[in-house]
């Protein structure tokens, strides 16, 4: 399989692993919401690949210096991957928060391949991609949010339900950059992609490689899952029930990992009453933002381990 071509299905891949895995609170195999079932994650994490294969060659071609990183088009593509997942099923907004962390990932990634600097230089990329993004990558992703339609929007000074926010946009030149930092007090997502994903680089990543060491991808992305809930209050939870009962969740995935979490029969019953109780109110205790953490962790994880940079560059195309 040709590197570029790598780079996607390792995307599709990570959404894969990550939906399966029985994380309490969230969509899983057995396990749904009302209009929102497994196999819709299923079809809408296969329906976005084209989106990360050609997120990818654009970073490549940036890489060697055919187009410039300006023209990407993050945000257009970020709106194209989520008209294609909408177009997938009918199950309501399943892949907002990955396709606005995968698809600079996949440019990232391409570049990287680009410019033999797999995977140390990962993370530089996609700082440098979200430094070179511009107000049209902006308006793509208002236009990508407007689409998904995800819950807890709220009200803000930038809404994408308003018009005349996009005017806004282009009046103040705000890039898909500024957009984010702007809206990180609420949205954790925002934050990782106006930051260079402090979260996923510097606490997903690694406590989900220590826990593959341990046992099976299942189990780890769990336990992942539960470490990063306790460490980081949701921002899914909080716009739908406020900030102090996604601390309050995060509460109770600390005792679910002082309770030994995956890896005791305490902590497994532990997780089982976790899970009960964040279905106790429809998916307003969804710890949606959390999942999509633990995806773009699998997802680096994954990169890391299957491109080879020294081969890459001859075969990419």
């Amino acid at each position: 399989m040709k590197p570029i071509d790598v780079i996607a299905s390792c995307g599709v891949e990570a959404c894969l692993l990550e939906a399966g895995a029985k994380k309490p609170g969230n969509v899983y195999p057995g396990r749904g919401f009302a209009g929102t079932s497994y196999r819709d994650f299923i079809r809408g994490s296969k329906a976005f690949g084209p989106m990360l294969r050609e997120a990818a060659r654009r970073g490549f071609e940036a890489g060697d210096g055919s187009l410039a990183v300006r023209d990407i088009g993050i945000g257009r593509l970020v709106l194209r991957a989520v008209r294609a997942v909408k177009k997938s099923h009918s199950g309501g907004n399943t892949h907002l928060g990955i396709a606005l962390l995968f698809v600079p990932l996949s440019a990232a990634a391409g570049f990287c391949v680009s410019t033999g600097g797999m995977p140390a230089g990962l993370r530089a990329c996609f700082r440098r991609f979200m430094k070179g993004t511009t107000v049209d990558d902006a308006i793509g992703v208002f236009n990508a949010i407007l689409t998904a339609n995800p819950g807890g929007l709220g009200r803000s000074r930038l809404d994408v339900r308003d018009k005349a926010s996009k005017a806004r946009l282009q009046d103040k030149g705000f890039s898909l950059l500024r957009l984010m930092g702007y809206s990180s007090r609420r949205d954790r997502i925002a934050g990782e992609l106006s930051a260079g994903m402090p979260a996923v680089f510097g606490f997903v990543l690694p406590n989900l490689d220590r826990n593959l060491l341990k046992t099976g991808h299942s189990n780890a992305i769990v336990q992942t899952y539960l470490q990063t809930l306790a460490k980081y209050p949701d921002t899914l939870i909080a716009r739908k029930a406020g900030r102090e009962t996604a601390r309050d969740v995060s509460n109770k995935a600390k005792f679910v990992l002082q309770a030994g979490g995956i890896f005791t029969p305490n902590g497994r019953q532990a997780i089982r009453k976790l899970d009960s109780c964040l279905r106790s109110d429809g998916n307003k205790l969804n710890p949606g933002t959390t999942a999509d953490l633990i995806a773009a962790g699998l997802y680096v994880h994954l990169l890391k381990e299957r491109i080879n940079t020294k081969q890459a560059k001859r075969i990419i195309l």
